[in-house]
Parts: structure tokens; C-alpha cells; sequence
């Protein structure tokens, strides 16, 4: 249901990054390796529509999990924060977010996070947009972690767990994320397909012409390829899409 979400927004011209966040990533950890009381606590609000952003990309590693640097100190009954993540969109419209941090050196060549699920108002925590130039709802913004508190019950799974975790919530993502760019090609076809019929030169729509016609048809194709495959993908992972 999540993947169909995100296409058909997406192919009303409104492409929802959140959903993609909020739904195929936060609330799939959260199903899947959340305790009883957090699965209570935000699992029926993530499904009722509320926004949950998420935060693993930082300026020197990008994703890649293994080059991450933001760590996440044991201190009593809190985790304490400290480092920064980069292009966390939609900060703003959410209340809480999924951070990804280092809990230890690596061992045995893995590398040792854990996630945990963070406030957005959370104390010792700034943030600031970043200007970009793609045009879509969500904004983009950078954030700062100064000693952030993280009580430990908002440690989301093992500590130390959160490497093989993640990918719980990032390969639905990439479903989902799929889902868009169907939805937008979508959306692109039929603004072409409804310019090649209105645009009328010499007696005809340019759309009676080969040259137009033939590559919005080889369009149709790809698109509805790449819309089954993404339709398979999430039936395989989850028995529908």
C-alpha cells in the first residue's frame, strides 16, 4: 500500500518524500525491531499519516553507513549525541526522527551503530535549511548534535545492532522511492502526451507525427516495465504492493 501512496501523489504532481521516510523506513523499524511500548507509542500514529524524518547521511560520508561519524555516548539513563547530519528533509513537519550514530569502534571489521529514535525540539539539537534547487514539497536541512540526550529507551533495537538494521528500512525505501519516479514519469507522459495533441501545427497535432509519437510511445513502455517491476519488488518483500 505504501509504494501505491507514493506513486499516485507523485503522478498528481506532488511527489511526498515523508511518505517514504515516515512510512517504508521509520515505521518498518519500528515494526520490526521496536519494543512493545515503542511500537505502541508510534506505530499508530505513523500508520494514521504523522511524519517521522530520518537522519543518516552526513557531509564527509553521504550514506554509506561504514564512514559514519555522529556517535552516541552512554551516559546513566541518556545517550548523548554529538556530531552532524546533512539533507534530513522534512525536520520541520516532524515531531520525532530516526538518527543513526556510532555506539563503539568497529570490531571484527564492523562497523557498531545504533539507532534511536529523537525529538525534534530535543535539547542541544540546531538545525538550518539548506537551499536546493529541485523543486519539491519537503525542505532540506542540516543539523547539529552538541551532547543531544537520547533517553535509553528510545534506543530503537540491540545496541551495536543498528548496521544490519538499517537495511530493514532502506530496501523498502528503495521500493518506494521507486514508486516516485513512476508516479513522475507518469505525471511527465501525460503532460507530453497532452502538449502533443493540443499543439496543433500545419493543420495537425505535432503528436500525428512519428518523430513525437514513437518516443512517447517507447516512453509508455518503459514506464509501465519499470511500474511492474517495482510492483513485484514489493509483493516479493511484502505480499502485496
Amino acid at each position: 500500500m505504501g509504494s501505491s501512496r507514493c506513486e499516485e501523489v507523485a503522478a498528481a504532481g506532488c511527489p511526498l518524500l515523508l511518505i517514504v521516510v515516515s512510512a517504508a523506513i521509520c515505521a518498518e523499524l519500528i515494526g520490526r525491531i521496536g519494543t512493545e511500548d515503542q511500537q505502541r507509542a508510534w506505530v499508530p500514529g505513523l500508520a494514521a499519516g504523522d511524519k517521522m524524518a530520518f537522519a543518516i547521511t552526513e557531509s564527509d560520508a553521504g550514506s554509506n553507513s561504514h564512514n559514519l561519524s555522529t556517535t552516541a555516548r552512554r551516559d546513566g539513563d541518556v545517550y548523548r549525541l554529538r556530531g552532524s547530519k546533512t539533507y534530513v528533509f522534512g525536520f520541520d513537519e516532524a515531531e520525532r526522527m530516526v538518527v543513526v550514530a556510532l555506539t563503539g569502534e568497529p570490531e571484527d571489521g564492523q562497523t557498531r551503530l545504533s539507532l534511536f529514535v529523537v525529538d525534534t525540539g530535543a535539547e542541544g539539537l540546531e538545525s538550518s535549511s539548506i537551499p536546493v534547487e529541485v523543486r519539491i514539497p519537503e525542505k532540506q536541512f542540516l543539523l547539529h548534535f552538541d551532547d543531544v540526550p537520547v533517553p535509553v529507551d528510545r534506543l530503537l533495537g540491540e545496541e551495536h545492532g543498528g548496521l544490519h538494521a538499517v537495511f530493514g528500512g532502506l530496501n523498502p525505501e528503495r521500493i518506494t522511492t521507486a514508486a516516485i519516479c513512476a508516479g513522475i514519469g507518469r505525471y511527465a507522459l501525460e503532460r507530453a502526451s497532452s502538449y502533443a495533441t493540443d499543439r496543433n501545427v500545419w493543420g495537425v497535432p505535432i503528436g500525428a507525427h512519428q518523430g513525437v509519437a514513437h518516443p512517447l510511445a517507447e516512453a509508455k513502455i518503459e514506464l509501465e516495465l519499470a511500474r511492474l517491476m517495482t510492483a513485484k519488488a514489493a509483493w516479493k518483500r511484502h505480499g502485496s504492493a
